[in-house]
């Protein structure tokens, strides 16, 4: 390289290409060079290493240069055959590479604290994640993936939904890892959503809008002690649900209700008798002149049969029909005077009234056609309400049905829990309700990082502040 001739092949060289020598260069003996005069120095010839050349450049393993050059041309290899240059950390964020390099003690640590914060300020934001909301509701015609669309948590996590009907779960749970279902397709998908193909989610919350036992003997109570098992939050709260499927215990509840509450009509909780099975010998006889008998633990009407005034035969056909099962029974007295039954709904914080009328003049007036219509709700409404929301550590979501009679006056009937139905007229809006509260939920156990008006940075970047030296004990000090 420090002859005046260029090499035969390639271009010329750049002046940008010169480097100049460093002390890297360590001298060699020249081969087949003679002195011109016995008084003459001989100048030493020096070799280039390796380490002290960037990687883009290749230099022979010998190659004989002057120290009195200036500078020692270099030709770059072709782009194809080089790789790129690595940079370090310092490099890519701007950090001289000499900083802290001669520091010791105190020093350096206080320095490598101000490098690591800098190297951290510009490192990618946290990513969002994204929390699994299970709704438990076999009725395709609430479509909870369109309710909860383009929600986000306040810590900015994003919501992914999915709906199921409890027939088409299985589930794993274990104490360490939590819980894990496998969702089978569903028969009647949802349009767009992913209810048509069989997927595995591991919840973070649950919502149930579905009884867990109902008619023919279906029972999904492993599943609800699956979900306790592995620590799933869910709406309601898993004791209440288990609580509330024993439709005798829940108006137990509602008696302790009826006498903390004074004066006596504060609370009017109808009259009901209980029975555990039919060998009690006090249910042979006729309770009350008309009555509703409700056998076992059933819902939306299901189990239930009107025994009106003078019916004393046909009612003592029905237990023959309950001595098959050994299941728990109530009666109550029959309202004949009622003008509507009233239902007291409410979700959360929100509360409403309205009364269901039968078209066809049915005594169950969930059955066949029905005129809903909302009605004021008045203070009274209100403290029901507000005693049952405390029931079995707080629900969340429940209903009180009643009925109102001519004379205007009001009786309680029951509860229902989670799985209580909406009125056709404000499914909409209470569902966005169902979802507004379960994302207050998740707000609490999935908090933000920082205030909504502060910017989410690292926690590196934010001013550093030395804890304090612990007191040194006074040479003045006697014990």
């Amino acid at each position: 390289f420090m002859s005046d001739q260029q090499p035969a092949e390639g271009p010329p060289l750049l002046p940008s290409q010169s480097l100049p020598l460093s002390p890297s260069l360590s001298p060699v003996s020249a081969p087949h060079t003679q002195p011109s005069s016995p008084t003459a120095a001989i100048p030493p010839t020096y070799r280039l290493r390796s380490s002290s050349l960037p990687r883009c450049f290749s230099t022979a393993p010998n190659v004989p240069v002057s120290p009195s050059s200036p500078s020692v041309s270099l030709r770059p290899p072709s782009p194809l055959l080089t790789s790129p240059v690595r940079r370090t950390t310092r490099e890519r964020h701007g950090i001289p590479p000499t900083t802290a390099l001669h520091l010791d003690g105190p020093t350096r640590s206080a320095s490598s604290l101000v490098i690591s914060a800098a190297v951290r300020s510009k490192s990618p934001p946290l990513y969002n994640e994204t929390r699994v909301v299970l709704v438990i509701d076999y009725d395709s015609s609430n479509d909870w993936y369109k309710a909860f669309r383009g929600r986000v948590l306040d810590n900015g996590d994003h919501i992914r939904v999915e709906q199921t009907a409890w027939g088409l779960i299985s589930l794993r749970a274990d104490s360490v890892e939590g819980v894990e279902l496998y969702l089978e397709p569903s028969l009647d998908p949802i349009l767009g959503s992913s209810q048509k193909y069989s997927r595995t989610v591991r919840p973070d919350f649950v919502i149930i809008r579905n009884v867990v036992a109902g008619v023919h003997g279906v029972d999904f109570m492993n599943l609800l002690v699956g979900l306790k098992f592995g620590g799933v939050p869910t709406m309601n709260s898993l004791d209440s649900i288990m609580l509330c499927q024993n439709r005798a215990w829940v108006f137990a509840e509602l008696q302790q209700i009826q006498r903390q509450l004074r004066p006596a009509g504060l609370f009017p909780l109808v009259h009901q008798k209980y029975f555990p099975n039919m060998s009690t010998s006090e249910s042979a006889a006729h309770p009350f002149p008309a009555c509703v008998v409700k056998s076992g633990n059933c819902h939306a009407g299901y189990g239930k049969m009107l025994f009106r005034e003078g019916q004393h035969e046909l009612y003592q056909d029905f237990r023959s029909v309950l001595h098959l099962n050994n299941v728990s029974f109530t009666v109550e007295p029959f309202v004949p005077n009622r003008e509507y039954d009233l239902r007291l709904q409410c979700i959360g914080e929100h509360m409403r009234a309205y009364k269901r009328m039968n078209r066809a003049g049915n005594w169950k007036g969930n059955e066949g056609e029905c005129d809903f219509e909302d009605v004021e709700l008045t203070p009274l409404h209100r403290l029901w309400l507000g005693e049952c929301k405390k029931m079995f550590g707080g629900l969340d979501i429940f209903s009180l049905d009643a009925i109102h009679t001519t004379d205007g006056q009001e009786v309680i009937l029951e509860l229902n829990d989670t799985a209580t139905g909406f009125c056709a007229h404000h499914n909409r809006e209470d569902m966005d309700l169902v979802v507004q509260l379960a994302l207050d939920k998740l707000n609490v156990l999935y908090p933000a990082r920082c205030s909504p008006s502060q910017e989410r940075v690292p926690y590196m970047t934010r001013e550093f502040s030395p804890p304090s030296p612990v007191p040194s004990l006074s040479r003045e000090f006697s014990p």
